[in-house]
């Protein structure tokens, strides 16, 4: 067994009960700087060892849900910190010491992004509730972890330098597959900029950015729609079609697209001075001031 960097891969807890309390010089820098811990087991087919593939896959579904959480805490459209590997143990299980670093020190929501990720999942978990303010893209990445229980690894779990732990098990995959398999389904629209185009996935997809919080919509659409979707890029447009939305959520979280509506930038949109005398006959034979006071005093 190879050991890259940091120490014994048991919790915190465990390390300071058989040593009095005490740990070594390396594992007091670890700890101090990396305030969350993703220890993940592979399959006992692999002998406990986690595939590349997967080892990168489920790494980097963690980060997203991070991001998700720290762009829900923040209230910002994009996550506040980066991440990198501060310690990295090759054991069974493996043990990835993640530290944040914030592009910003005075918006710093590292703590309450650890909070809100560790109580959400212990409120789906225990009590089968998702949070009022989870978003799509948080729910599809829990989806996306526990999806990979007994297919990807044998265990997942986070800890935190206060051996709190979160764990993806099969009592958060049930209440999972319970709370997300029904699905309400309604026809609608939805406005907001376009980003994350795929015209490589099946069906071909992009994500809208909404203006109302983080949240982003999936939209599916026809490989007949493809020009239309590739002049929407990074424009705000409304999506028709059929909406999917998840039990108790108000915004939905795909959308089968339909028809795509794009509105012109802020710059394209005429000034208030040019369109002075645009429609010189619009009110007819009665004067601009009298055909204002009678729209002023219509409601009488």
């Amino acid at each position: 067994m190879r050991r890259w960097k940091g120490c014994d891969p048991r919790t915190l807890s465990e390390r300071g009960r058989e040593t009095g309390g005490a740990m070594t010089d390396t594992e007091n820098a670890t700890t101090k700087s990396a305030t969350l811990i993703v220890h993940l087991e592979g399959l006992d087919q692999d002998g406990g060892d986690v595939r590349l593939a997967n080892f990168l896959n489920d790494l980097d579904t963690v980060r997203k849900l991070l991001n998700a959480s720290d762009k829900i805490v923040s209230r910002e459209r994009k996550p506040t910190s980066d991440y990198r590997i501060s310690g990295l143990i090759h054991e069974s299980p493996a043990a990835i010491y993640l530290t944040a670093e914030p592009h910003d020190q005075t918006k710093n929501f590292f703590d309450q992004t650890i909070e809100y990720l560790f109580s959400s999942l212990v409120s789906i978990r225990d009590y089968r509730v998702i949070p009022g303010n989870a978003t799509n893209a948080f729910l599809d990445n829990a989806v996306r972890l526990k999806e990979g229980l007994g297919t990807r690894f044998k265990r997942l779990w986070l800890e935190t330098g206060k051996d709190r732990t979160a764990a993806i098990d099969k009592k958060l995959k049930d209440a999972l597959d319970d709370l997300i398999s029904s699905t309400i389904v309604s026809w609608g629209s939805v406005k907001g900029v376009v980003e994350l185009f795929n015209s490589h996935s099946d069906p071909c997809a992009f994500n809208i950015y909404t203006d109302y919080g983080p949240q982003n919509v999936k939209c599916v659409f026809k490989r007949s729609m493809m020009d239309k979707a590739v002049e929407a890029v990074n424009h705000t447009v409304t999506v028709t079609g059929e909406l999917k939305y998840r039990p108790r959520k108000l915004t939905p979280y795909e959308c089968s697209v339909e028809e795509i509506e794009i509105h012109p930038s802020d710059r394209e949109l005429p000034r208030l001075e040019e369109l002075y005398g645009i429609a010189p006959d619009a009110t007819g034979d009665v004067k601009t001031l009298e055909f204002i006071r009678g729209i002023r005093d219509e409601w009488q």
